[in-house]
């Protein structure tokens, strides 16, 4: 029985080619020549495709000379186009929630505690006794000797996303947040979008639209707003998502077992957990990627939500205050990235998970880790594995269809690539890849909060935070915004001058507590 091949996590196109992340390496398929090639191993000091060196983001260059890959064990890569041989490979502190390149070819990286990193595509020379440790850069983030520090926000932050001409960056978190900062001035905030009302982790500028921001996360709801002037412009209704949601979050301990009471009404599984257990807040639904595609004079929007066994779009309305119709394309595997096709517009390549229902299941086994490490697959499931990809195109009405059948001289490469024996690994590797950690991380955790008798008295903290040109700006920070920070993010702002009191020795004390008493309550896939 052969090797699984590694699910495609993330896709990346341009004007003339196809980028796929697959395990530890970049495929390339090439427009002009129709060739598809693939780079070696990311990590020469793990095994080949080992799930450490696991690429989970992608992004090709505006010249695109270069792509950008980011690895489970926090690698930044980066390749050449044309060999596909790494150029450089550099550590980061945290884990990576979203990467691009910006308008003159540096990398923009944010990482999931809450700061967006500017790199240089060449890395500087640094001696190792000018390296901070890694504690003092958890707490200062400004200290990174290897990038520009370029904003941060007191929350986790999922995205972030340029302007067309590149003069602002948009960012968005997991407190609802939507800011508008300068670029590259980002310590110059210019407004924020009010509005949301659960997590944000997706976010699109229509390229009909320069001005339009489209956002969503965790409502059953996207958002259209008008960036440059803060105004919400309308609302596009989600519930024709809901049927499509295949994966759910994983499960935690319940805590307040007990003391929580359960709605036995509800037979929502996405929103219900089994006695004893407990789900994150909202319905299941995480959108994670909002593209924009031009098709004639009007402009279509594709996105889908995390976990998810179809990929939707609706055309843009002119007038924002009607509620577009939305289209719908089921897969047979839920979705995991897409792509729009470097040659055709109207077309766009779609990764699936197709090892989803064989090696891993929403289901609670007996080992209680929500996956069958154990599975061995038969020969008609390896062989729908090797079907990971396929193409769709969208008309100008935003109507979408499967049209795999009648492009082979695309899928056909790739898919040739993708099945190759070095691109694989062993059903309890990809089995314990988590492709779908923002569905648990996002979502707010009934029961997990501070609890009430953290509060203290509201007085507010000001502290003045300057950048690396000597400019300033002061941020003003209350008690109770305070109180809902985790140590490290009151470290970060001790470092900075705030003064937090007795807040961290008190919140580290509470985290004991808190461990001690869910000892065995490891966190299950649902």
């Amino acid at each position: 029985m052969g090797d699984i091949p590694f699910p495609i996590a993330a896709t990346a196109s341009s004007s003339s080619s196809l980028a796929l992340a697959s395990g530890s390496s970049i495929l390339l398929y090439r427009t002009s020549s129709g060739s598809a090639s693939t780079s070696s191993s990311s990590k020469p000091s793990d095994p080949k495709n080992h799930p450490s060196s696991f690429i989970r983001h992608i992004a090709i260059s505006p010249d695109e000379k270069h792509i950008a890959a980011l690895t489970e064990a926090k690698q930044l890569l980066v390749f050449a186009s044309e060999s596909l041989e790494v150029l450089s490979r550099r550590s980061i502190s945290k884990r990576g929630a979203h990467l691009s390149f910006g308008p003159k070819g540096d990398i923009i990286l944010t990482d999931k505690v809450g700061d967006v990193y500017r790199y240089p595509l060449v890395p500087r020379v640094i001696h190792e006794d000018e390296r901070p440790g890694n504690g003092l850069l958890t707490s200062d983030p400004s200290r990174n000797v290897d990038a520009d520090l370029l904003l941060g926000h007191v929350s986790l932050i999922s995205m972030h996303l340029l302007s067309e001409d590149g003069k602002h960056i948009i960012t968005a978190d997991r407190d609802e947040h939507i800011r508008v900062s300068r670029f590259p001035q980002s310590f110059v905030i210019e407004r924020y979008l009010f509005g949301s009302e659960k997590f944000v982790s997706a976010l699109c500028i229509p390229s009909s639209q320069p001005s339009w921001l489209i956002s969503g996360g965790g409502e059953s709801v996207l958002r259209t707003w008008d960036w440059t002037n803060g105004n919400q412009l309308g609302t596009v209704d989600l519930e024709d998502v809901l049927p499509y949601r295949t994966v759910r979050s994983t499960l935690r301990k319940d805590k307040k077992q007990g003391k929580r009471k359960h709605d036995a009404d509800n037979d929502d599984e996405f929103e219900r957990a089994p006695e004893g257990w407990t789900l994150p807040s909202g319905r299941g639904i995480c959108i994670k990627k909002i593209t924009s595609m031009r098709i004639g004079e009007k402009s279509v929007i594709i996105f889908f939500s995390s976990g998810c066994r179809a990929i939707h779009s609706f055309e843009l309305p002119s007038d924002c205050s009607e509620n577009p119709r939305l289209n719908t394309l089921e897969t047979p595997y839920p979705v995991l990235d897409f792509a729009v096709h470097p040659r055709d517009r109207s077309k766009f390549v779609i990764s699936m998970d197709t090892t989803w229902g064989t090696i891993k299941t929403n289901a609670m086994p007996d080992n209680m880790r929500g996956i069958i490490k154990d599975a061995t697959p038969s020969e008609e499931d390896l062989q729908a594995m090797r079907k990971s990809i396929m193409i769709a195109e969208v008309s100008d009405s935003g109507t979408l269809s499967n049209v795999s059948s009648t492009h082979s001289s695309l899928l056909d490469p790739l898919l040739a690539m993708i099945n190759n024996a070095s691109l694989s690994a062993s059903s309890s590797a990809i089995a314990s890849l988590d492709l779908y950690d923002e569905l648990s991380l996002y979502p707010r955790w009934p029961g997990f909060e501070e609890d009430d008798d953290l509060a203290g008295p509201a007085d507010d903290k000001t502290v003045t935070i300057g950048d690396a040109s000597g400019n300033a700006s002061e941020k003003t920070y209350s008690r109770a915004e305070l109180e809902k920070m985790n140590p490290k993010q009151l470290g970060r702002l001790k470092a900075k001058g705030v003064d937090i009191g007795d807040l961290m020795p008190r919140k580290k004390k509470k985290q004991k507590l808190d461990r001690d008493e869910s000892v065995g309550a490891d966190t299950v896939q649902g």
